[in-house]
């Protein structure tokens, strides 16, 4: 039987293009710090993607509405640690990179990495696996009505030695890319 997530005390990160954040990011990280009471929650807007490419929002801009949009929830707070990696370098951002950021900034607490059933259900051809498994625990999220994604709990069985925990919430069905393509018509 896997340990239960004790988060008290623990920290956890929730990176993304955020290209924009929108609703269902919000309501995500409200919901995430309201069970779990991390401390802090970091949402972290990502520098240069790996998987998008380029991306419509500037660095800055997508930083500035991150912090806008989670202002008033308590326990979290914005990161800027990935955009100022990405003005030094032209390397991608790495979500183990940044784990490790904040394990080194926050010795002897628990990270957690949140993230959606969909790209934990990829992670075996993410950069730096399999050590990210080691590397802190995962809160995944699934919005109910989706539906199991058998691919991340065959992911989770595969890997018994890492701290997962599948999460169930109710969120609004909206996407960034939904977002961009309306604006455009």
């Amino acid at each position: 039987m896997k340990p239960r997530v004790q988060a008290k005390g623990a920290v956890a990160v929730f990176g993304g293009s955020f290209n924009p954040i929108h609703a269902g990011h919000v309501e995500l990280i409200r919901k995430i710090q309201e069970r779990f009471s991390f401390n802090p929650l970091y949402v972290v807007p990502c520098g240069i993607q790996p998987r998008k490419g380029a991306l419509e929002h500037a660095p800055e801009a997508r930083l500035e509405m991150t912090s806008e949009a989670v202002r008033e929830i308590a326990g979290v707070r914005v990161s800027d640690f990935e955009i100022q990696g990405a003005i030094k370098t032209t390397e991608p951002s790495y979500s183990l990179t940044t784990i490790k950021h904040f394990k080194d900034a926050h010795p002897g607490r628990c990270v957690f990495f949140i993230l959606g059933e969909d790209a934990f259900a990829k992670i075996e051809g993410w950069h730096g696996f399999p050590e990210i498994l080691s590397a802190c625990g995962f809160i995944v999220v699934r919005r109910k009505g989706a539906g199991a994604s058998e691919k991340a709990r065959a992911v989770a069985r595969a890997h018994p030695s890492a701290l997962v925990r599948f999460v169930d919430l109710d969120l609004p069905a909206i996407s960034a890319s939904e977002i961009r393509a309306k604006r455009k018509i």
